[in-house]
């Protein structure tokens, strides 16, 4: 059996949980060096929203669609942003700090319970390492760091209820951190759900009545909810009712968006066949494994053993969060997105802490190797980060090619908005709603349209204007799977007189003449 340790933490358990923040912020520090940090798609609607000098008016633009995200986050940063700075740098340092706090107070609960930091140490640098999100998601100006430390602190007063269901102050954290979790992604409603329903069980398992404060604390949280924000939910679910960007999964894209949570040597799915269902399968395998082995029919002995039930409960949450948004985007709306369960990856390491220290109970790497791995580790997340710029660069790098004094049109908004944001050239948006329901990004009209509206954005060309006015010569971003022009260009009312191909993307660039 593993035991818990006490709660007090000695020198060489501080050393390492220093070690480990230590790595991971040099690695996100340096990453701002050596990786486009321009903003993309999703951060502009963030900046958009948050550059706003009337916060009314940033809450009114929320909740009619123009974002899909619950409020606290854009709450926070914009107190931030607007007593401090709005400066886009300084927001993602905040956005990496949160992470970065996540993932410490995270690997400080894995060693109160498994008093093995150095080998801890190494599974948590090494799964954050090897795990792509991570790369991508920490610097964000999004609410995705926001979110994971939320987690992070619902999922671990959740356990510690399991054997104190009766303590106050755990019950008022409980609700606290689970309210402003279900206010900062729409996630956290799985989160809290599927938490919640671990104590049913243990109810009717102990008999003990206590169990019934935990339940009562998540119906207050979802009353909470209900009252301070489900009429704005329901304004922003109509809005976006219809022409949702995602698209409904099948079973590779849900095993690939489950895998990308999962550790993972860079492009070995390229090597190995079926890999995102191999290791989906293993880790799943693994846990139901460990669980039913070390199972006893006595629940006291289930709560008194924290390391085995944290194990239970962090597994269940794995499965049990992936299967719920997986019926939800088949049954009701496609909500299917890796960075979206992206807390989830904190499940993954303690699964694998508990693994490795069930079937090998005690790892003694050389002295000299723990500095040489970390050095390695925080190597290969720089490159990996450099890799990982959501930024339109391919497009971006042909601009300045172009004949300034000609207009741009872009057929989405993934290029159009940061490209527009930075001022990279003359860019236009055509809102074409027939072409919108063809390629199925009514979303991306409605959030045009939206911005026109609400922040008169400028190059957003409304559905007439482009008939109406001669825009003589121009270029358009013609994208493989858009078509917003075709139905022009085969009218002969725009005629193309030069292609110029884009290498390494799914877009070409279209010279033409009106």
């Amino acid at each position: 059996m593993i035991h818990a340790t006490t709660l007090s933490f000695n020198r060489s358990q501080h050393s390492y949980s220093y070690l480990l923040l230590f790595t991971l912020t040099s690695a996100l520090v340096l990453s701002f060096f050596v990786k486009d940090n321009r903003l993309w798609l999703d951060e502009v609607f963030s900046m958009t929203l948050l550059e706003d000098p009337s916060f009314g008016h940033m809450n009114e633009a929320i909740t009619s669609g123009l974002e899909t995200n619950p409020p606290l986050f854009f709450y926070v940063y914009w107190f931030l942003g607007h007593t401090i700075s709005l400066n886009t740098t300084f927001l993602k340092i905040v956005s990496g700090g949160l992470y970065l706090t996540a993932i410490y107070f995270f690997y400080l609960y894995t060693i109160k319970l498994i008093n093995r930091p150095k080998q801890n140490f190494f599974i948590y640098l090494g799964a954050i390492g090897l795990t792509q999100l991570n790369y991508v998601q920490p610097t964000q100006i999004r609410g995705y760091s926001l979110y994971i430390l939320l987690v992070c602190l619902h999922v671990i007063t959740t356990h510690k209820l399991f054997k104190s269901p009766g303590t106050t102050w755990l019950l008022v954290t409980h609700f606290i951190s689970g309210l402003a979790l279900l206010l900062t992604h729409y996630y956290g409603l799985f989160i809290v759900a599927i938490s919640a329903s671990a104590f049913l069980p243990l109810l009717f398992w102990s008999r003990q009545k206590t169990y019934a404060y935990p339940i009562g604390s998540v119906l207050l949280i979802v009353c909470s909810w209900l009252l301070l924000w489900y009429p704005q939910f329901q304004l922003q679910s109509s809005a976006t009712a219809a022409g949702f960007w995602i698209v409904k999964p099948t079973a590779t894209a849900f095993f690939r968006t489950i895998g990308n949570l999962i550790p993972s040597i860079p492009k070995v799915s390229g090597v190995i066949p079926y890999w995102d269902i191999v290791r989906v399968a293993l880790v799943t395998g693994l846990f139901l494994q460990m669980a039913v082995k070390r199972f006893r029919p006595s629940w006291r002995t289930f709560v008194q053993d924290e390391v085995y039930s944290f194990y239970v409960l962090t597994g269940y949450l794995f499965i049990g969060v992936s299967l719920l948004a997986l019926a939800v985007s088949l049954l009701y709306v496609p909500i299917l997105v890796d960075r979206y369960l992206w807390p989830l990856n904190l499940f993954i390491l303690f699964q694998f802490a508990y693994a490795v220290c069930y079937y090998k109970p005690i790892i003694h790497p050389a002295r000299f190797a723990l500095p040489l791995y970390a050095l390695c580790l925080c190597l290969l997340m720089l490159v990996q980060s450099r890799r990982a710029t959501a930024f339109p660069t391919s497009v971006a790098r042909y601009l300045p090619t172009l004949n300034k004094s000609y207009p741009v049109f872009y057929e989405s908004l993934f290029y159009f908005l940061p490209l527009n944001y930075y001022q990279l050239g003359s860019n236009r948006f055509w809102m074409d709603w027939d072409s919108s329901i063809k390629s199925n990004t009514i979303s991306e009209y409605r959030a045009a349209r939206l911005f026109r509206e609400q922040y008169a954005m400028t190059g957003v060309v409304a559905p007439h204007d482009f008939s109406t006015n001669h825009f003589g010569r121009f270029y358009i971003v013609d994208e493989a799977k858009k078509y917003k022009f075709e139905k022009l260009i085969a009218a002969g009312k725009i005629r193309v007189i030069r292609i110029i191909p884009v290498p390494e993307s799914d877009v070409r660039i279209l010279e033409c003449i009106q």
